[in-house]
């Protein structure tokens, strides 16, 4: 019974944070796979929070090496850490113990989430995709994105063929950029007309407007085009 306690101790004070961190970088830059499994994000979890305690503690161990009289050890010094009977230490200093193994711990926590909101490794990652000839970004969300200017705006025409053999043509509204549980996304088009040989079928009435959703992983050739948004009168 003891060992389950302590392992979920070990759990809390360690993966948990690290779990904080795979959430926050996963918020500030996602991924443009799917979901990794649950093992996989336990592991990086844990990887991540072992990596930051052992830093923290060569940290710890160069200022007790430096001063050993620093209660920094949760509270206890050094000495008083490795010796026969710490737990006597803990109680005779209870209150101090109390305060800075809190004060650490919330540090720790704070520590990890700053890792997880500024994701350090995420612009080294980039670069390096860069220096490959690489994109990170989503092809979809690259092609909407790169007939931009700053201060204009466009209207990207779309023509899909999906892989049943049929294609449509529209106005390709959107793209979305995080990922379905199988990793595809969705495309929305307007103004939607079915192509059939060298016809066009409109889908809907001309008074009612029409839409199509699509998913990329129905899609066999999405053809783009670019042109100015019209000026509004």
């Amino acid at each position: 019974m003891a060992l389950v306690l302590q392992f979920g101790i070990a759990l809390v004070v360690l993966v948990a944070p690290g779990l904080l961190t795979v959430s926050l970088a996963r918020e500030v830059a996602p991924s443009e796979e799917g979901e990794p499994s649950a093992e996989s994000t336990l592991l990086t979890a844990m990887s991540i929070a072992i990596a930051v305690v052992a830093i923290e503690f060569v940290v710890l161990s160069v200022a007790s090496g430096v001063h050993e009289g620093l209660r920094i050890w949760g509270g206890l010094t050094l000495r008083e850490l490795v010796s026969d009977d710490p737990w006597a230490a803990v109680q005779a200093h209870a209150p101090q113990v109390a305060l800075i193994a809190s004060l650490e711990y919330v540090a720790h926590l704070c520590l990890l989430a700053a890792l997880g909101w500024l994701n350090l490794f995420h612009p080294l990652l980039s670069r390096q995709l860069a220096r490959h000839n690489l994109r990170q970004a989503y092809p979809y969300a690259v092609a909407l994105m790169q007939r931009r200017e700053p201060g204009q705006s466009a209207v990207v025409y779309a023509s899909a063929v999906l892989r049943d053999g049929r294609t449509y043509s529209g106005t390709l509204q959107s793209a979305s950029f995080r990922p379905l549980s199988d990793g595809s996304r969705e495309l929305f088009m307007q103004s939607v007309e079915r192509i059939i040989g060298d016809e066009r079928h409109p889908v809907g009435s001309d008074e009612v407007p029409s839409g199509l959703l699509l998913n990329t992983r129905d899609v066999v050739a999405l053809e783009l085009a670019y042109a100015p948004a019209p000026a509004e009168r």
